[in-house]
């Protein structure tokens, strides 16, 4: 797993991190680019986009995504 902040990859160690963002690009806005993504995935069991960590992007997935759409990131 790979963990990026702003599209940077985060180097080091391996982190214990059990959280992912529908912010999946990192430019600080859920839109249209994220869903593009999001789509990309759905129905693997890619992490940057599993947002209730059953280990496979699905509909309960799409619906954490979509409460979030259109909300910028702090």
């Amino acid at each position: 797993i790979n963990v990026y902040i702003v599209n940077e990859p985060l180097l080091g160690p391996p982190l214990p991190i059990a959280f992912n963002s529908p912010d999946i690009n990192g430019d600080l806005v859920v839109d249209l680019s994220d869903f593009g993504l999001f789509g990309q995935d759905f129905g693997t069991d890619a992490f940057r986009s599993d947002f209730v960590h059953d280990g496979l992007v699905d509909l309960a997935d799409f619906s954490r995504f979509g409460a979030s759409f259109a909300e910028r990131c702090p």
